[in-house]
Order: C-alpha cells, then sequence, then structure tokens
C-alpha cells in the first residue's frame, strides 16, 4: 500500500504480514531498489535491505513468542516455576517444528508485523511494528545486546568474545547485523531505536539518502577487501 501525505509531501509504502514471506520480501526489496535508484544510492540496496529483513524477522519471532508463551502459561504461573532462558529454548524448538502452526494461530488473530517505509525529502525512514510491547526482560536483553553491538568490530569477534557469554540470551545476530551495516553506512550506533509506542513494540531506523552515506559505504567496503 502507498500512502502520500500532501501537507508534508511524504511518501510511504506500508505492508502487513503474518509471518515471513519470500514473496512480499521481494516486493518490498524492489520497491526499497527503487527508491535508492532515484537518489543515486543504488549500492545501498543490500546493508538497508539487510536491517529491514533482520528488523521484519524480529517482530514476526516476537509475535510467535508471545502466541507461544499465552498457551504455555496456564494459570499455574508455569513461567514462574521455569526459567526464562529454558522457556525460550523450548520456544525454539516448538517454533522450530511447528512454525505453520504458529502462522495459522496469528492469522486466526490477526496478529501482524508492520513495515513502513517512508520518504521525507531525502531521509529514508524504516519503522516495523509488532502489536504487544516489550517485556522488562527482553528490554534488558536487547540492551545488553545493543551494547555488545558497541564493542565489536566485526563477526568473528563477537562469536569469539561474547556470543557464548552464558549470561547472554542467544546469539542475538539480528542487532548486530543491524548495528553493523548501519555502522558501514556511517550511521551512529544508537541509529537503531526498538521503543514501546501505544502499547506496541516499534524497531525504526533513519538512513540519510545522500552522497556521503554511499562514500561512506564504499569506503568500508573498499576497507573491508583490502583487509
Amino acid at each position: 500500500m502507498v500512502m502520500k501525505n500532501k501537507s508534508s509531501n511524504i511518501i510511504a509504502f506500508h505492508y502487513e504480514t503474518y509471518s515471513e514471506d519470500s514473496n512480499l520480501e521481494k516486493q518490498i526489496k524492489n520497491v526499497l531498489s527503487s527508491i535508492l535508484e532515484q537518489f543515486g544510492c543504488g549500492i545501498l540496496v543490500m546493508p538497508i535491505f539487510t536491517c529491514l529483513s533482520e528488523m521484519l524477522g524480529n517482530a514476526i519471532r516476537a509475535n510467535f513468542k508471545n502466541i507461544y508463551f499465552e498457551n504455555y502459561t496456564p494459570k499455574n504461573n508455569a513461567m514462574d516455576l521455569i526459567p526464562y532462558n529454558v522457556a525460550l529454548q523450548l520456544f525454539k524448538m516448538e517454533f522450530a517444528a511447528n512454525t505453520g502452526t504458529f502462522h495459522s494461530i496469528a492469522r486466526e488473530r490477526s496478529i501482524k508485523a508492520s513495515i513502513i517505509m517512508s520518504i521525507e525529502k531525502n531521509i529514508l525512514n524504516i519503522e516495523v511494528t509488532n502489536p504487544m510491547p516489550l517485556s522488562d526482560i527482553e528490554k534488558n536483553n536487547i540492551n545488553r545486546k545493543i551494547e555488545d553491538s558497541r564493542k565489536i568490530n566485526n563477526l568473528n569477534q563477537y562469536f569469539r568474545e561474547i556470543a557464548d557469554d552464558p549470561k547472554r540470551e542467544g546469539a542475538g545476530l539480528g542487532i548486530i547485523f543491524i548495528t553493523m551495516m548501519l555502522r558501514s553506512l556511517g550511521l551512529p550506533d544508537d541509529s537503531l531505536k526498538i521503543e514501546i509506542k501505544n502499547g506496541k513494540t516499534v524497531a525504526e531506523i533513519a538512513v540519510p539518502l545522500t552522497k556521503t552515506t554511499v562514500e561512506n559505504y564504499n569506503r568500508n567496503l573498499k576497507e573491508k577487501n583490502d583487509f
């Protein structure tokens, strides 16, 4: 869906999905490519689409996790009896084995992830929303992952120094990928924002579609290749 705010001259593209959908992702990537080409930033498709794809995947998994925990926590407060990290591992196994079931429940309950890409002047804003707010545990885990991303220069360092830390929840690769892609564009580490708005979880990034952003990315590519 395309939306245009005539008063502010903002063009926005809005998509919704219950689960990962390769056809939808292809459609979004094509629209993103067209936008970037118009601004002379076609080379930025890969890093920006990687960010969008990871943000969307995180939102979908968060929806599925909420479905699982709701079904998993009967009136006897089972979550009080089983540590969160153990319950999370149970969810991951259930998700891997029964993805279709989660999709069906999400569709039945109209639990969607929402993506909005909007362009204002030369700024591309991407907002991905899922309808449930973060829990305190999830907020703390996300904050730790963002802090982890600030300590590393590449994925090898992450796996060597952080990923096996027993105090960390999983690998957290989604947030690591996003922050590293944004860094390759010359954007600060706090460019990824994950907040609760109107009872929903919203992840946002803003990318200037400028010559400077393209130059930063090209420079980082060259440095990586030279290394």
